[in-house]
């Protein structure tokens, strides 16, 4: 089956959804329920609503469960979201994240020891993800970057700062 059979029956099957929905809303107004189809519509609207939202503003729990997925450790149970940014989706799901974290100092020294300096800052491809959260902080305030290339990413930085509790997260999945 070809892309574009998907693609029309992906098409048919939303139509057909579509239809069922407003004939159920059609004989929902004409047994006289009319505030139960339009508490329907609206939650219906409120969900869609939410979904692009969350779509283009992503929860923290986007930037921790890529921060788990790209770095392969799970993210530090005292550690707070202090920044962050994403690109919305290409169309091949390709996408930039960034964030700066605030850990404890003990995770900050965990998480040092297990990602060692092998990357230069100058060298970090600097796109709108980055640079709004970057620009909150000074390059020269940078201890080190360490440079994580998964299969899944082509290089996920994490940038360790030194007053030995902020850390940014990019993930750059091009």
């Amino acid at each position: 089956m070809g892309f574009l059979s998907i693609v029309f029956v992906a098409l048919a099957i939303l139509l057909a959804i579509l239809i069922l929905f407003i004939k159920g809303m059609k004989s929902l107004y004409k047994k006289g329920f009319k505030k139960s189809a339009n508490a329907i519509i609206i939650s219906l609207l409120l969900v869609m609503l939410y979904g692009i939202y969350t779509a283009i503003y992503p929860s923290d729990s986007f930037y921790k469960e890529d921060f788990e997925t790209d770095l392969g450790r799970p993210f530090p149970n005292h550690a707070s979201i202090l920044r962050k940014d994403a690109t919305y989706p290409d169309i091949h799901g390709h996408y930039l994240a960034c964030c700066a974290i605030e850990v404890e100092q003990k995770d900050f020294s965990d998480l040092k020891t297990k990602f060692v300096a092998n990357f230069e800052i100058d060298s970090i491809d600097d796109f709108d993800s980055y640079n709004k959260v970057m620009r909150h902080y000074k390059k020269d305030e940078v201890l080190f970057v360490h440079r994580e290339t998964t299969k899944k990413a082509t290089g996920s930085y994490l940038l360790f700062f030194k007053d030995n509790r902020t850390i940014v997260f990019y993930h750059s999945l091009w």
